[in-house]
């Protein structure tokens, strides 16, 4: 009796026991897919973590050296611990939980907003020559009037107020955005807003303690408008560095924070159509809102812009991070995409 040759039926079986890709199925090469996507966040996010916490050494050992006190940090830190302890709980019993992404990504913000908000203070702290004549002057030269324009929004109540809210909404809007760019898992995305908000964080707070102003509103006479100007003082002083926690208000004028990450809110939601829309709309009136509401010169404005331009560009740049696709998502890989 001669040999049969193995069956039409049997053949794929035998291939897919060697190995063979292209016939692993569908099921298993998504699951492949989703773990791996999810190692790669998690290395991620782990040194967006260690370059919080590098921040928050640094911030610890100036602090001391110039006898720099914080109170206040009891209920930080309890929100701290709870969300980095259900972060590890729901990660351990579901790896690609998005409840788990999001309470880490809130953790990461909070830490990353205390740390550097403490930074932008310390290096006021040489108190080099105020440069606030040579920043008006700037505007002046640019044909800009801070007056006329601060005299036409106290003209009209309801454009001040529209402004002041969208002003304070910069901290809320920031952890909404991380928390719907994870809820729709824009991996990428996610990245791209930390590390360009922490790399024009740290270069705003150098370049303001090498030029540094007290702001439009005390320049022009107005220093009751300024609820940063005392905290201000008191670092460039020396004398009475004492803080809360909860009452540190940002004290960069040169170049505009605000305006850096106005504008960042504005580039990460780009092709997300009516988020999108939604996200643009809002944060050009934050933009706008920086002069009147805020108190920084134009020049402070235009300096932002410059800041989140290099930003940018240094994270496109720098070795080691996502340059992925949409398809990329926080701790998943779209299905469709993973079934290629």
């Amino acid at each position: 009796m001669t040999a049969q040759g193995p069956s039409a039926t049997s053949l794929p079986i035998a291939k897919r026991r060697r190995g063979d890709g292209q016939y692993i199925s569908p099921i298993a090469r998504t699951a492949l897919a989703e773990l791996g996507a999810a190692l790669h966040a998690g290395m991620q996010l782990r040194r967006a973590w260690l370059a919080v916490g590098a921040v928050c050494l640094v911030d610890w050992v100036y602090a001391g050296s110039i006898g720099l006190t914080l109170t206040h940090y009891t209920v930080l830190r309890a929100v701290m611990i709870v969300l980095v302890c259900t972060t590890v709980a729901v990660r351990v019993a579901f790896p690609t939980a998005r409840f788990a992404a999001i309470t880490e990504v809130v953790a990461l913000w909070l830490a990353f907003a205390q740390s550097n908000n403490l930074f932008s203070y310390l290096t006021a702290t040489p108190a080099l020559p105020l440069r606030d004549d040579f920043l008006a002057q700037l505007d002046r030269m640019l044909g800009f009037d801070w007056r006329a324009v601060f005299g036409f929004v106290q003209a009209h109540q309801l454009v001040a107020h529209v402004l002041s809210v969208c002003y304070f909404s910069l901290i809320p809007e920031a952890f909404a955005l991380g928390i719907l760019l994870v809820w729709t898992r824009r991996q990428d995305r996610v990245q791209e807003l930390f590390w360009v908000a922490f790399l024009s964080s740290m270069m705003t707070s150098v370049i303001a303690g090498c030029i540094p102003a007290l702001g439009a509103f005390p320049h022009y006479g107005m220093p009751a408008s300024a609820p940063y100007l005392h905290n201000l003082q008191e670092l460039r002083s020396g004398v009475g560095l004492r803080f809360s926690l909860l009452d540190m208000p940002g004290a960069v004028q040169f170049p505009s924070y605000h305006a850096t990450l106005a504008l960042l809110m504005m580039y990460v939601v780009r092709g997300m159509r009516t988020v999108g829309v939604a996200v643009v709309l809002w944060n050009l009136m934050m933009l706008v809102s920086t002069v009147p509401i805020g108190g920084h010169y134009l020049v402070d404005v235009i300096g932002g812009v410059g800041v989140l331009l290099l930003s940018i560009a240094a994270y496109r740049w720098a070795p080691g991070f996502s340059r992925t696709s949409g398809d990329v998502r926080y701790g998943v890989r779209a299905r469709g995409a993973a079934a290629r």
